[in-house]
């Protein structure tokens, strides 16, 4: 009997489970639908729900990139998109950054891809361009997606979307501001004046051939000339060239608003960009306007 019970309790629990689980499913998918749907990319010619994208398309949006304490919006992709390598083309304040989009495809010539700025060519856009003023950058990988540019696109296409304002938005004022410090951290110990002079010493009286040993008395004097080198004060070329703090400073200033047919965004971008060695840095200062009217509901 209690073998029986313990069989109806079993098959009981089992029939009650099985709609609770089936209805935390459904609802979870319709969760993750509902999710995805809002997800838009850009592809060139229109904008298509990222579930429908078969293309290969790299995307980064705004929200990934903003509290990026860079100068540029090279720097803040680095490392955020598959298949795309970001490398500075040099160390100096305010270099370009080279943007390879899946492998050069040339050994001499240019592997740059094409940059597409609001729907207008631009060259190198990524560094003149702030983190804050970018809404979102799509990379187009394939043929099939970079074939409406042509020949231009076959290193690939970088399709940015800079922040504008929105209709019926009342007018807002934004500031951002960066503050960094750069200072060398490891440096080549070197000799001090009588540690260099002893080891030429050492060096010229190695062999016991007489014409070094007065070549280094006609350059250093003799051995007991040695003790006045080390009352001489060293000098450390290394600090002395790339040893001071860099400072960078960033500001941002925007303002954005709109009426029931127009929008507009304003921004003005500073940046002071100071390098650790002596006589090199990089100022650039930028203004983007951004107006959006519409003439008729039927255009």
């Amino acid at each position: 009997m209690d073998k029986k019970v313990q069989s109806v309790k079993w098959l009981y629990l089992t029939v009650f489970l099985l709609p609770v689980l089936a209805m935390a499913q459904e609802k979870e998918t319709k969760k993750e639908k509902e999710t995805k749907i809002d997800e838009v990319v850009l592809v060139g010619y229109t904008k298509v729900s990222k579930k429908d994208v078969t293309n290969a398309v790299s995307s980064v949006k705004a929200e990934a990139i903003k509290d990026m304490p860079s100068t540029n919006a090279a720097e803040a992709i680095q490392g955020r998109m598959a298949g795309v390598q970001v490398s500075l083309s040099e160390g100096s304040p305010g270099a370009d950054v080279d943007i390879v989009v899946r492998g050069g495809n040339s050994i001499t010539g240019s592997n740059a891809p094409l940059y597409i700025v609001d729907g207008v060519q631009m060259d190198n856009a990524l560094t003149i361009l702030s983190p804050k003023e970018i809404q979102s950058i799509e990379v187009l990988k394939d043929a099939s997606s970079t074939s409406i540019y042509g020949a231009r696109g076959a290193n690939g296409v970088v399709l940015i979307t800079t922040k504008g304002g929105r209709k019926r938005a009342k007018t807002s004022i934004n500031y951002n501001g960066f503050l960094g410090v750069r200072k060398i951290q490891n440096t080549i110990d070197v000799l001090d004046p009588y540690q260099y002079v002893l080891y030429q010493y050492e060096v010229y009286n190695k062999g016991g051939v007489q014409t070094d040993i007065d070549a280094f008395k006609a350059r250093y004097g003799t051995f007991a000339d040695l003790e006045k080198y080390k009352s001489v004060k060293k000098r450390d070329w290394q600090e002395e060239v790339f040893g001071r703090e860099a400072f960078n400073f960033t500001h941002n200033l925007s303002v954005t608003g709109g009426s029931d047919n127009s929008s507009f965004s304003l921004s003005l971008n500073n940046v002071q960009e100071d390098g650790i060695m002596i006589g090199s840095g990089f100022k650039r200062n930028m203004a983007n306007f951004k107006y959006d009217y519409d003439v008729s509901k039927k255009i």
